[in-house]
């Protein structure tokens, strides 16, 4: 990935690093998990200019490094948030996402609000999620390695849980990540409505096998079937999730993170398999094959695939090159055959 930092976004990063510690004491695990002293993590924003390999031409929105939780708690994470990604995003898919999956009481809110909160909701995932918590000192071995296939999806459930616990907190109004409460309750009820939407990607099988993908169907699923938080209501022959009640969602939400932690602080397998297994891999293949065609006759991708722009050399009169110029024409099929070779790098390139 090549990128550069957005400094005024990056100035708000820096803020939400610097309460790192405030959010620690406010978390909902046992003290016994708690951090006492950080590492400030490394919080920059940046606006991606090319991203190939494993990073395009899907990139992630977020990336937190390392992930070793032993490095972690000792030296600190770096975290960027790729913030022209997210604002790509919206643009392509957030009016129509809502007119199909969201309820038409939530849309006004989830219209005024989506975008921000996806930001923000991006930025508290990476740079306080994962940065949360501690292992018992005594643990025999890293987390990873006891947790083994469960660990990935759990912590991606457990950052994201930490974003969602804290989006009410008065600090992120006063740092200026969010604009008001309003964008807090918006984060949740997009963050509800965006479990049902993503089933559109699930085109066979009862099996989620993505690990974001099975953190976020965790999360709902404990607050459908265990919280009570949230339902499913029917309109027009078409199916939706719905934020019940704000307090029991906050209960929930603080309940499960604390389990999470838990299991993390713990090495607990047996417990993370059985989280696994009743809330985050299956779904229900009725439900998936009613958003699927909901999808596919609004005309809604399951993927997002993001033209880079060329970045194309200039070259002197003996060939050398001596600046670059960015040039916005290329179409996607072109791209790629250009990246893998197949045309050359400079050739049919807009200029």
């Amino acid at each position: 990935m090549v990128y550069f930092v957005d400094r005024a976004t990056t100035d708000r990063h820096k803020r939400l690093a610097a309460l790192a510690q405030h959010f620690e004491d406010r978390a909902p695990w046992s003290g016994e998990f708690k951090r006492h002293g950080f590492n400030l993590p490394v919080a920059n924003a940046v606006t991606l200019l090319l991203a190939v390999g494993d990073a395009g031409p899907m990139p992630p929105i977020g990336v937190n490094l390392p992930n070793e939780a032993a490095i972690s708690e000792r030296y600190g994470n770096k975290s960027i948030s790729l913030i022209n990604l997210i604002d790509a995003g919206n643009r392509a898919l957030q009016a129509k996402m809502l007119a199909e999956f969201a309820l038409p009481e939530d849309r006004p809110l989830l219209e005024r609000y989506g975008a921000e909160v996806t930001a923000a909701h991006t930025a508290m995932h990476e740079i306080l999620g994962h940065a949360a918590g501690k292992v018992r000192d005594s643990l025999a071995a890293p987390p990873q390695d006891l947790l083994r296939e469960h660990y990935a999806a759990l912590e991606e459930a457990r950052a994201e849980l930490v974003a969602l616990h804290h989006f009410f907190d008065p600090k992120l109004q006063e740092i200026g990540l969010i604009s008001s409460s309003a964008a807090a309750e918006a984060a949740w009820r997009d963050y509800v409505a965006a479990d049902l939407s993503m089933l559109r990607r699930v085109r066979g099988g009862d099996r989620l096998e993505d690990d974001h993908m099975r953190a976020r169907h965790l999360i709902v699923s404990y607050l459908r079937e265990v919280a009570g938080a949230v339902e499913t209501v029917r309109r027009d022959g078409r199916s939706y999730f719905r934020v019940r009640d704000l307090a029991v969602m906050r209960r929930g939400i603080a309940e499960l993170l604390a389990e999470l932690q838990r299991i993390k602080a713990e090495g607990d397998y047996g417990a993370a398999g059985d989280l696994m297994r009743r809330f985050a891999t299956r779904i229900d293949t009725a439900l998936r094959d009613e958003i699927v065609a909901r999808a596919d006759a609004a005309g809604l991708p399951s993927y997002l695939a993001f033209v880079m722009p060329d970045i194309m050399p200039i070259r002197d009169a003996s060939g050398e090159v001596v600046d670059a110029r960015i040039d916005y024409g290329s179409d996607f099929t072109g791209q790629m055959l250009r990246y893998s070779r197949k045309r050359p790098l400079e050739a049919d390139t807009p200029r």
